[in-house]
């Protein structure tokens, strides 16, 4: 149920919700089926959609990540799938031709970027790991072909 315009009048919420913001399918709060996440249009949203997990590791459909418990938020426009909202966050390209440019050696996630047409596909500072997908050299170095 929810608060209708603060009049303090109850009305149901949507059969998908136990608790919601409104009667819509996109504002529930809690889903009445305990297996089901919420999917949020927003970063900051305080309600969404009841959905059921998919089928992959990640839980949440694609363009959106587990924030915390059974709560998906949307990625950065750039990202398909993401540990989270900025578009540093990317573990794969929502453009297919896109590469992931990795902040340090060992994360799995980084930012997508168009392919260079130097250095292997990588941008300058980056060495080419595998199949699209780039490393950062050594602080010492320009240019490299590994990590150190």
């Amino acid at each position: 149920f929810y608060n209708a315009d603060n009049t303090k009048e109850c009305r149901p919420c949507d059969n998908s919700c136990v608790w919601c913001t409104g009667s819509g399918t996109g504002e529930c709060k809690t889903c009445n089926d305990s297996s089901q996440y919420i999917q949020y249009e927003s970063v900051d949203g305080e309600a969404g959609t009841c959905m059921d997990e998919t089928n992959s590791a990640y839980k949440c459909h694609d363009n959106y990540y587990n924030s915390s418990g059974q709560q998906c938020r949307p990625c950065h426009g750039d990202c398909l799938r993401c540990s989270g909202p900025a578009s540093t966050e990317c573990i794969s390209c929502t453009t297919a031709s896109h590469w992931i440019q990795y902040g340090d050696a060992i994360t799995s996630y980084g930012g997508c970027h168009a392919e260079a047409t130097e250095n292997n596909g990588c941008l300058t500072n980056y060495y080419r790991k595998a199949d699209k997908e780039c490393r950062p050299c050594h602080a010492s170095c320009d240019t490299c072909e590994g990590p150190n």
